[in-house]
């Protein structure tokens, strides 16, 4: 009797939708088989049927082990597969891992759907078996496409409002509570857990790429570990690409007296320096054919005037500019506005004034900016370091 009541209360349970129904089957399966041998081991106690003396102890032999395996999944079924022994990590290398992980490391993060390929795939493990097409389970359907206009309606998923969002709210309730998500099965891990908040604080954008929203150190370190994205910031040099130089460029420039090197194996931008004395219009002609290649710069003590500068402003892949002791001013640095990848600037020992911090505010990837030996006011400094605490200014 008592197996019967389980099994029939077991069934009712069953039909609530929350449990996933591979192991769900199985589970009734040996359940149903369990009360049908407990039944025949009770017959068999009979004086009726005392000529089946060696069946009956078969009957509580199966009725046994089919109560100790019956029982093992229902417990995988309400406290998850690993409640009884530690589900032993697998390196990623199923197939799985693969269709997940490695395209991440071969695209873009401006081709990575936030939804669609780190929040979806979460959902489709954790919460799909019971909110789907055929079990929408509270009748929400959380297949790809299919909940986050109705989820927005009913706060199931309040942009911006994770603890608002009655989604994240279940899956961060302890897990002996009624309403915690997912009730059976395995729960969200820790990182799942940071990416559905991140996600719902950005405003639950359905179609954001992941290069678009900000991300903390914290989501950049989930984003690295477990989808092997390198997450991080790239000097424009390095996603910058041209040919190697030929051998008639490399020539001009060590004839016109420039040091030069490749920043990298893989990495035909290269490095220049001027080797001293006063660079003349022949030699800025040398620099300028090869323009495109050069995005580190080193014009220290050329004697280099605010005219000469314009002819710089070309050098559309230059990230570093080293232009200390020369007597050039801010006049001469407006005619380098157009450098928008240019990120540190050496102005050492040079006779800027005040007005160019003007000009700094104009060039957006400076992160790095030398000012010793100047006669730039302490408060204009100051002024600047407070209002750009993105740039890092080297100064008296």
């Amino acid at each position: 009797m008592s197996t019967l009541i389980t099994a029939a209360l077991g069934w009712l349970r069953s039909q609530s939708g929350y449990y996933f129904p591979s192991a769900l089957d199985t589970h009734a399966l040996w359940g149903w088989l369990l009360v049908v041998l407990t039944f025949l081991a009770w017959l068999l106690q009979w004086d009726a049927f005392s000529h089946w003396k060696k069946a009956k102890y078969f009957a509580y032999a199966a009725s046994g082990l089919l109560l100790f395996l019956a029982g093992h999944l229902g417990g995988e079924l309400t406290h998850g597969e690993d409640y009884l022994l530690p589900k032993i990590t697998v390196p990623r290398t199923t197939k799985a891992a693969e269709n997940k992980i490695e395209p991440f490391k071969e695209r873009s993060q401006d081709s990575i759907g936030v939804l669609v390929d780190v929040i979806q795939p979460i959902l489709d493990q954790k919460c799909v078996a019971c909110h789907n097409q055929d079990i929408s389970s509270g009748g929400l359907n959380m297949q790809a496409g299919s909940f986050l206009k109705k989820a927005q309606n009913n706060k199931i998923v309040v942009p911006s409002k994770p603890y608002e969002s009655s989604l994240f709210k279940r899956v961060v309730l302890p897990q002996d509570h009624t309403k915690f998500m997912p009730p059976a099965g395995t729960p969200l891990t820790y990182d799942e857990i940071a990416l559905l908040e991140w996600w719902i604080l950005e405003g639950a954008p359905p179609t954001a790429s992941l290069g678009s929203l900000e991300k903390g150190e914290k989501i950049k370190a989930i984003l690295s570990r477990t989808y092997g994205l390198d997450m991080k910031k790239k000097a424009w040099y390095e996603k910058a690409t041209q040919p190697p130089l030929s051998l008639q460029q490399q020539q001009l420039l060590e004839q016109n007296n420039f040091n030069w090197r490749y920043l990298a194996a893989q990495n035909n931008l290269i490095d220049v320096r001027f080797l001293g004395g006063t660079i003349n219009p022949q030699q800025l002609a040398a620099l300028a054919s090869v323009s495109k290649h050069i995005t580190w710069l080193n014009l220290s003590q050329s004697a280099i005037a605010d005219r000469d500068l314009e002819v710089l402003a070309q050098f559309e892949n230059l990230t570093r500019l080293n232009l200390s002791k020369n007597e050039i001013t801010e006049k001469g640095l407006a005619t380098l506005q157009s450098l928008i990848h240019l990120e540190q600037l050496n102005l050492y020992e040079t006779a800027v004034s005040d007005i160019v911090f003007s000009l700094l505010d104009d060039f957006p990837a400076l992160s790095f900016v030398t000012l010793h030996q100047t006669q730039l006011s302490p408060t204009a400094i100051a002024t600047f370091k407070a209002a750009h605490p993105q740039i890092e200014v080297v100064s008296p």
